[in-house]
């Protein structure tokens, strides 16, 4: 009778102990894929050639209850467009996209799949496309989930499979139908993931057009922190028709103007506290980005 309670003890604290665990795991908690003041994807398409590669961002813009709006801009034209809302599960280990004029709330991304699992893709035009999980692991402290799926046949930057990466979303993007992938995420104008790929630079292409970066210490921004008139100094960069978008912390432009001089001046005092992303562009789809903050 003693080894049977023993015999029967032991299998409840197992089961106690499996029940505990599942538990545990249905509870695990993952990065979220909003930053605090902003969120933005830089975006890029299925390229043949490094010539024919561009770079395009998708930015949240505005918070509506539970969700994030999404917008797509282009960073070679003016052309905006509302992509959909999205948003995450008390865990962040789901994330559901909304597209626009739409009612119906899909399902992109899911953390807790496991091996061999399936997963179905539907949009208004992929309406049923099941894939399948081949691996599960960590890279860069991130949980990512790789399905038997390609999202591009083409080099650079080759075939890439389908991935679920926590704290940035699926690397095909928001639209499975659409010839980009993510290259890069930042959070709070950091950036927090970079596509792995030797074309693929801080979010900018290698001997690929202009080198943004080569602008960045041509602007600057003082005081910043800023209280009343904050100064813009450019040097160095073709002048023509430079514009100047102002976005708040939640990413919506509250300032578009064009610049002129080498210096100007612009009255700050009557923005609210809190940290604003300056983005320049000339004629020439020289972009530079900075951040200030107003106290």
């Amino acid at each position: 009778m003693k080894t049977q309670s023993k015999k029967n003890l032991r299998f409840t604290v197992a089961v106690l102990c499996m029940l505990l665990s599942s538990v545990t795991y249905a509870q695990q908690s993952y990065q979220s894929i909003f930053g605090n003041e902003t969120t933005q994807w830089t975006i890029t398409n299925r390229f043949t050639i490094p010539e024919d590669a561009w770079m395009d961002t998708i930015l949240i813009i505005a918070t509506e209850n539970e969700y994030r709006v999404l917008e797509f801009q282009s960073k070679w034209s003016e052309y905006n467009q509302i992509i959909g809302k999205i948003r995450t599960n008390g865990t962040n280990s789901k994330l559901y996209f909304i597209e626009p004029d739409s009612t119906i709330e899909l399902l992109i991304m899911d953390l807790d799949l496991d091996v061999g699992d399936s997963f179905n893709i539907k949009t208004k035009y992929y309406l049923d496309k099941i894939i399948y999980v081949d691996s599960v692991y960590v890279f860069n402290g991130k949980k990512h989930i790789r399905f038997n799926d390609y999202i591009g046949t083409s080099t650079p930057p080759g075939s890439s499979k389908r991935i679920f990466i926590e704290g940035v979303g699926p690397n095909w993007g928001f639209e499975s139908d659409y010839p980009y992938l993510i290259a890069c995420k930042y959070d709070n104008f950091v950036q927090t993931y970079s596509f792995e790929n030797e074309h693929i630079k801080d979010c900018s292409f290698k001997n690929v057009g202009i080198n943004d970066y080569m602008y960045e210490n041509n602007i600057k921004i003082h005081p910043n922190p800023v209280f009343e008139q904050i100064t813009i100094n450019i040097s160095e960069i073709p002048m023509e028709n430079i514009n100047l978008s102002i976005y708040n912390i939640l990413g919506i432009e509250i300032l578009n103007t064009t610049l002129s001089r080498s210096e100007t001046v612009l009255d700050f005092s009557n923005f609210p506290v809190g940290l604003y992303h300056f983005k320049f562009k000339n004629s020439k789809n020289i972009i530079i980005n900075k951040k200030i903050i107003k106290l």
